[in-house]
């Protein structure tokens, strides 16, 4: 090869060499662009979840949406637009970002668009130089004076929320720059986000719509319990007035309304309970218990209406119960709920079946089978997985009279779920129905979290057993007449011996159903009453009332926080309290215990019940002051005299012992150290002890002598003087009163004399 030929084929593979450098150059700078493109992107996806988060509404979230679209992706403008309310396939402007500020748009040249201006498209549009020009998209590019730019639309449940139009503009004529495949795919992701921020949107409007219904369905139904409370306490009062010989017919119509007003508290029961379990604050509180005797009981409720209503009633019990775990109260309302749809859809000379077994599951586990059959209408097969359906009727259950709330087997299905526990159904139209409750009942079936807290288990408020249920023909008392005194108002007993009449403070913000239990006490004690919290809590440090029996929804201070200041008052924590409360629930039940109630009555109540726990508290406490005067009376020395867990009384006996030898300081100069009134020194004492604070403070002087004798002080003088007594024949005579001598023959009993 020649010299020339040489060279000139070098050259060629020279060229080709610098060709594919190039070549290499430009793909390594496009991959450059490329990665720079999609590391944007993933910034901007990062950027918007952060303020998807932080967003206090939906039109801030798309600002910073197009202010983050323009400036990660160097966008030229960005504008979102909001399908309108009012007119389908016009679209309203929400925000708008232009980055250059020479020669932007008026925003209100674009305030509204209609997907007719634009070509159709599938899922966006995008338009840039490579585009087939049209009249349309010329118009689109003039209209937002962008050279190149893309319309995505934001869908959702099937329709179209949003639409992001954004692109770039012409900056040298000679250079045309368009949206590339990463743009789009950016804004397509853009638009995903959105998507999932409006399904969280509106799940949680959703959720908070429906959390809204329950509380509003437990708030009514709470507000029920308090006139119903004055509706059954006042049809008893007028059914024990009458006479059953004279005024028969007016007994009966006065038990129809009596059964009616309880058939209306049963379904107040049932909307709570509802309410409960759909904001999951129901738990189980399973105890270890006889499960015999719980359905014995239900089962012997149930012959009284089968008795009535002309129907067949066979129970059957096969197995041994009586170390069986569950919560009685849930199983009662399952089982309970069951056989009064058994009784209500069975008509008369029917049947019904209610059997109680036991068996076996596959793992070991002792299972509780209770099983109601009736000769009823039966259930159509389409409707069979309906009825546990929160408020489903069945249309074909062929007795429209029956009625119903559609709550029952919805709670059913619901309590037997908490149990671990099963419940079937097997009928057929014109056979009846059976009902199938399978529940675990050993000690491991439930976890620490579902058992009932032994401390709770163990709280007993006195009378309770014995108590009868609202309902029951209660000696309603007559109210008398209202009397005003220091701002409150006060109903007498009709016992006017003040040494024998006991004191009980009302606080019902409901002026009503507080006047019907102030003057149905009032026979017995004497009632002050207060209508809210704070004025409760005032009434009680002033008066020092016996007892305390109040609300809990209260306005200004409900009933725990009332509760709770009234034990941690000195002057009012030996007090009892009993709530009276709407929320029958047994969580509230705990929470009023754990305040420091002594006992806790849910609404609607009986007034016998309520007088009856009354009377069970007064009577502890004054067991309570009987106890401590024995006490004190044979405690043979000063030193050694019983003191109440109370802090009040300690700092009293603490003063009256620290000044025994001053003759000069008496129950005023108590009342001066400790900043109380006399009255409600006295009140505290006297609740506490049994004794006045002048008497206390006697008796322990009293004692200190009769201590210094048995230690051979013998000067009754000196002793005298040394307990805080000026008078000689004074000392003697008290002497004498507490223990049975005068101090010379006292003195002389002592051995060392």
């Amino acid at each position: 090869m020649s010299q020339e030929k040489r060279i000139e084929y070098l050259l060629a593979q020279n060229r080709e060499l610098v060709k594919e450098l190039f070549r290499f150059d430009y793909l390594l700078n496009n991959t450059k662009a490329i990665l720079a493109k999609q590391q944007k992107a993933f910034k901007l996806l990062v950027e918007i979840q952060k303020v998807i988060g932080f967003s206090r509404n939906d039109k801030e979230l798309f600002n910073e949406v197009a202010s983050l679209i323009d400036s990660t992706l160097e966008m030229a403008a960005t504008y979102i637009y909001e399908a309108s309310e009012l007119h389908e396939g016009v679209y309203n402007l929400v925000c708008f970002h232009d980055t250059y500020a020479e020669g932007s748009i008026d925003p209100k040249e674009l305030e509204t668009i209609t997907q007719s201006q634009w070509p159709e498209y599938e899922k966006y549009l995008v338009i840039n130089s490579k585009k087939e020009e049209c009249t349309a998209t010329e118009e689109i590019k003039k209209r937002f004076r962008l050279s190149s730019l893309i319309i995505h639309p934001v869908s959702y449940n099937d329709c179209t929320r949003l639409i992001i139009i954004t692109g770039i503009r012409v900056i040298d004529e000679t250079v045309l720059l368009d949206l590339t495949p990463e743009d789009v795919a950016a804004i397509e992701a853009v638009g995903i986000l959105i998507s999932s921020y409006f399904r969280k949107t509106e799940f949680i409007k959703l959720y908070e719509a429906d959390r809204f219904k329950t509380e509003f369905i437990s708030n009514v139904s709470h507000e029920f319990r308090t006139p119903l409370t004055l509706v059954l306490g006042l049809l008893e009062q007028l059914k024990t007035g009458m006479d059953p010989g004279e005024e028969a017919g007016r007994l009966e119509s006065l038990g129809v309304v009596i059964n009616n007003a309880l058939r209306l508290r049963q379904l107040i029961d049932q909307l709570l309970d509802m309410s409960r379990l759909e904001t999951d604050s129901e738990r189980l509180m399973a105890d270890s218990n006889s499960l015999g005797d719980l359905v014995t009981r239900i089962a012997k409720s149930f012959f009284a209406i089968a008795g009535k209503s002309g129907i067949e009633f066979i129970f059957s019990i096969a197995g041994n119960f009586e170390d069986s775990w569950f919560d009685e109260d849930k199983l009662e309302k399952i089982l309970t709920n069951i056989l009064d749809n058994a009784f209500k859809y069975t008509s008369e000379k029917g049947k019904v079946e209610f059997s109680v077994s036991e068996d076996k599951s596959r793992k070991g586990e002792t299972r509780a089978v209770l099983v109601v059959s009736d000769t009823g209408p039966g259930i159509p097969t389409r409707e069979k997985e309906k009825i546990f359906e929160r408020f489903y009727r069945s249309a074909g259950n062929g007795d429209s009279a029956a009625g119903g709330t559609g709550i029952g087997l919805y709670l059913v299905s619901k309590l037997v779920a908490l149990h671990h526990g099963t419940v079937e159904v097997d009928s057929q139209p014109g056979q009846g129905s059976t009902f199938t409750v399978r529940i675990p009942v050993n000690r491991n079936a439930y976890s620490d979290s579902e058992l009932a807290s032994s401390s709770v288990n163990t709280v007993s408020a006195p009378g309770t057993a014995s108590m009868p249920q609202a309902g029951s023909t209660a000696n309603a008392l007559p109210a008398p007449a209202a009397t005003q005194l220091a701002g409150k108002r006060q109903q007498k007993s009709r016992d006017e011996n003040p040494a024998n009449r006991l004191c009980i403070l009302i606080v019902e913000d409901n002026k009503e159903l507080n006047s019907f239990i102030a003057g149905s006490l009032s026979r017995e004690w004497t009632v002050l009453e207060a209508f809210d919290g704070e004025e409760g809590f005032a009434a009680a440090v002033q008066n020092i009332p016996d007892l305390i029996v109040t609300d809990v929804m209260m306005p200004v201070t409900d009933g725990y926080e009332l509760c709770r200041r009234i034990k941690q008052n000195e002057k009012t924590g030996h007090i009892p309290v009993i709530i009276l409360t709407a929320r029958a629930d047994r969580q509230s039940t705990i929470t009023g215990l754990d305040c420091g109630a002594d006992d806790y009555i849910s609404k609607p109540f009986d007034m016998l019940e309520l007088s009856f726990k009354i009377r069970n508290h007064l009577e502890t406490s004054a067991r309570i002051r009987d106890r401590y005067r024995r006490e004190f009376l044979t405690t043979p020395d000063e030193a050694a005299i019983p003191i109440p867990q109370d802090t009040l009384l300690q700092k009293v006996i603490s003063l009256m012992k620290e000044h025994i030898a001053n003759p000069d300081f008496h129950v005023s100069s108590l009342c001066s150290e400790l900043y109380i009134s006399r009255t409600q020194l006295y009140r505290k004492i006297e609740a506490m002890t049994g004794y006045s604070p002048a008497g206390l403070l006697r008796s322990i002087r009293l004692k200190t002598a009769a201590a210094m004798f048995r230690k051979g002080h013998s000067n009754v003088a000196q002793v005298m003087y040394r307990v805080g007594f000026s008078s000689q024949s004074n000392f003697a005579r008290h002497f004498r009163e507490q223990f049975g001598v005068n101090p010379s023959a006292y003195i002389s009993r002592q051995p060392d004399n």
